[in-house]
């Protein structure tokens, strides 16, 4: 009975854990921002918040450093802005990945289709497969590259209108949402 008790009470204390709320800025990603002022002055660091009317941005990009607080922050209202630029290293491997992947399928049918004839055995197409599907591979790795390295660029240029449509991208690509 006491062995009965006890392991219904660890388990409803693990349930009551597993409901614990995480913690939103270890799982933040950190973008590397610009932002090209009004006077063409161009400031860097990470984008840090997006409120009403203005960024914040830092000048460190370690999370180390985020998390213990040793960073500067300045914040820019909109008129200053001209373009919010940004990219992120997730993003470069989403897209390798991707196109890796894309690249392995589309080459491996290809192959199959060109190998593939009712007079051969199926390892003939497999063979094909094989080879179109490796080529594949290559050629969707280095298109996915080149397709996610680009940096996002958002147009503010002194406009409210323009902050606020793009408010939610900003919010997206901000570390604290």
């Amino acid at each position: 009975m006491k062995q009965l008790i006890l392991i219904s009470v660890i388990l409803l204390h693990t349930l009551f854990l597993s409901f614990a709320q995480d913690d939103t800025l270890r799982k933040s990603k950190i973008s590397k921002t610009w932002i090209t002022l009004s006077g063409n002055r161009e400031i860097k660091g990470l984008l840090y918040q997006t409120n009403d009317s203005s960024v914040q941005i830092t000048n460190s990009f370690l999370k180390e450093d985020l998390l213990s607080g040793k960073y500067q922050i300045t914040g820019i209202s909109y008129n200053n802005i001209s373009i919010i630029e940004t990219w992120n290293i997730n993003r470069l491997y989403k897209g390798v990945f991707l196109g890796a992947v894309g690249g392995t399928i589309t080459g491996a049918v290809i192959g199959f289709s060109k190998g593939y004839s009712p007079g051969y055995s199926l390892s003939y197409s497999t063979a094909y497969s094989i080879m179109f599907g490796t080529l594949g591979l290559l050629g969707g790795t280095l298109i996915g590259a080149v397709v996610s390295s680009n940096s996002i660029k958002i147009p503010i240029n002194g406009s409210i209108d323009n902050f606020n449509r793009h408010k939610r991208r900003l919010k997206k690509y901000s570390y604290i949402h």
